[in-house]
């Protein structure tokens, strides 16, 4: 997907952290937000050789989250680690869009929660050790 890997680009840059994989996740006010709603805070749940990290992506001048992130248009906040794989919790409704992270909700669109459960595996898969 282009909106990954532009994302993936605007981490790397804005952060000096190498991001292997982005998933854009969703909150609002109210809660698990719909994801036709305004008022949606969006943020990027990505992985890097430092583990996994959790940061807000703002728009900036109010340009859509999408065409923001192709033309390098948006700001990246201070990226918030997640220190074990335990804080992440999928909810029993998976695949329909919901995750939990240290005990706040967010959603999943559609079209990221195949590559959620991939960065989930990865993310909990310890390294082998040679014999």
């Amino acid at each position: 997907m282009a909106f990954l890997y532009d994302v993936e680009q605007l981490i790397e840059q804005q952060t000096s952290l190498p991001a292997a994989g982005t998933v854009l996740l969703v909150t609002s006010p109210e809660g698990v937000p719909r994801f036709r709603m305004k008022n949606v805070d969006h943020h990027a749940l990505f992985e890097s050789a430092g583990g996994l990290f959790l940061a807000s992506l703002v728009p900036n001048h109010g340009t859509e989250l999408y065409s923001a992130a192709a033309t390098g248009g948006m700001t990246v906040g201070e990226p918030m680690r997640i220190d074990r794989p335990q804080e992440l919790v999928v909810e029993s409704n998976w695949p329909s869009g919901r995750v939990v992270i240290d005990g706040r909700e967010f959603g999943v669109p559609r079209n990221y929660v195949g590559p959620l459960g991939r960065l989930i595996e990865r993310v909990g898969q310890r390294p082998r050790r040679r014999k």
